[in-house]
């Protein structure tokens, strides 16, 4: 699998842009500019929020393919993402009260984001907490998110919420999605450290790898 390594450089001026892009070149081994057969490409942007957003989406798309949101059947990690906002938010009080019922006295805050395009932190920090609650089991050992949709499967009166629930037990279910999910995660986690570093301090020039 080869996914694109970006250098992003967030610079205020387009004569620095320039200049840092040259040095940012110079600075690496022949063999450093390439990774898993792929070259290196520096971006250019004004701030480092959006040089970490279009880096993370370069790399799910290089890494998981592009989600096509016409597709309402598709197999893809985001798309279970949206399938599970979809079917909390339809009544988010039926949802609640589903899971209370399958976990019994435990606790279980329901949190559902829309899968969102370009805004990379919402889908990372979603995806972490569905990983995160898949590690919980109801009382017969299923996983407490795969149990959930197959109650809403069997309970539910519309059609579409029975669609989602059913397509999204099968994804909560294959390893090929919870590779996504986990790399995606750590991906956002990343991400966080590297905008909060260069939140700070006077440096005009920031890198990423």
């Amino acid at each position: 699998m080869c996914v694109c390594v970006c250098v992003c450089v967030c610079v205020k001026r387009e004569a620095e842009i320039r200049e840092q892009f040259r040095l940012a070149m110079e600075d690496m081994e022949p063999a450093q500019r390439w990774s898993n057969g792929v070259e290196r490409k520096v971006i250019q942007l004004g701030d480092q929020f959006h040089c970490d957003n279009l880096t993370v989406n370069a790399f799910s798309n290089g890494a998981f393919g592009h989600y096509d949101r016409e597709n309402f059947r598709a197999i893809h990690h985001r798309r279970a993402q949206q399938l599970w906002f979809d079917i909390v938010n339809f009544s988010r009080t039926k949802a609640t009260e589903l899971m209370d019922k399958i976990m019994g006295n435990r606790t279980f805050p329901l949190q559902a984001v829309k899968e969102r395009q370009q805004r990379w932190e919402a889908n990372q920090e979603q995806m972490a907490w569905i990983l995160e609650k898949l590690g919980v089991l109801d009382s017969e050992g299923v996983p407490s998110l795969v149990s959930f949709c197959r109650e809403m499967f069997e309970i539910s009166d519309t059609s579409w919420v029975r669609r989602s629930a059913d397509d999204l037990a099968t994804m909560l279910s294959m390893p090929e999605i919870m590779v996504a999910f986990a790399a995606e995660a750590d991906m956002g986690e990343y991400f966080k450290i590297c905008t909060r570093f260069n939140k700070v301090g006077h440096v005009t020039a920031r890198y990423k790898i």
